[in-house]
């Protein structure tokens, strides 16, 4: 229901200052003379598909304000990139899906990213539900990290917790072996690793923000701020908590979205 209200305001809030020709033919036009807009990214996710998705979907009703192309996977080759780009200069915004595919933009300032990233009071509010006693917690990723009402120390056998951030670039099979060895459970915000615990912003959320931005762009010219999607998408592998000798409580499988079990 929160999902549809959203929807409906975003549509209702844009529709108020755009032509009626950009809803002509049952909102759909050829396209022909609006700005292309091109949706990219390098890596090719369930998570990154849904936010897609959703924002095509919100878009929809103003095709004939601009020309959208599907989303297009550079799978993390430059060259795959500039031959794109090469082949629609006359784009004028790109709609990115990750960090990789905004650095092989030509122009970084056309283009309009929401870039998914957990917002770590929800994150901290997660991990007590997990661990109610915990206070110890390991950061794998960007070690300047804070987590509300946590301490963040240096070794994962000195934590009760692991945190996975969105930029860790390690091996996921070998931490995960190195955590199950010391039962510690993980907490993951990576959309690459997954851990015992997901916590990633909400993709139908982050989609209907994307496709706000782009919406305001088209029409002013500017770029507006991003900004955070406040509803999140909690995932618990029952079987990866099992293995670090814990149980999932109640409250924490309540709030999830997804529980998992693989036996």
């Amino acid at each position: 229901m929160r999902f549809v209200v959203r929807r409906v305001l975003l549509l209702g809030a844009v529709s108020l200052a755009l032509p009626a020709s950009a809803f002509a033919e049952g909102g759909r036009e050829s396209g022909k003379g609006a700005p292309l807009v091109l949706f990219v990214r390098s890596a090719r996710t369930e998570e990154s598909k849904a936010i897609y998705d959703a924002a095509w979907k919100a878009l929809e009703p103003f095709f004939g304000l601009l020309a959208r192309k599907r989303l297009f996977a550079f799978d993390g080759d430059p060259k795959r990139a500039h031959t794109f780009f090469a082949q629609h200069k006359n784009s004028r915004y790109v709609v990115s899906f990750d960090v990789e595919a905004t650095a092989l933009c030509p122009s970084p300032r056309r283009v309009v990213s929401v870039l998914p990233k957990a917002d770590r009071r929800e994150v901290a509010r997660i991990a007590r539900t997990f661990r109610p006693m915990a206070r110890k917690v390991v950061v794998f990723g960007n070690k300047n990290e804070k987590l509300p009402g946590f301490r963040i120390v240096a070794k994962a056998a000195d934590a009760d917790l692991a945190w996975v951030t969105e930029d860790y670039a390690g091996d996921a099979k070998t931490l995960q072996k190195q955590l199950a060895g010391l039962r510690v459970p993980l907490l993951s915000t990576s959309v690459r690793i997954t851990g015992a615990v997901i916590v990633r912003p909400d993709p139908r959320g982050v989609g209907l923000q994307l496709a706000a931005r782009l919406l305001k762009a088209v029409r002013t010219g500017v770029l507006p701020p991003e900004t955070n999607v406040t509803r999140h998408r909690v995932v618990v592998d029952l079987d990866r908590v099992k293995s670090t000798g814990h149980r999932a409580p109640l409250p924490l499988l309540a709030r999830a979205d997804v529980v998992r079990r693989q036996s």
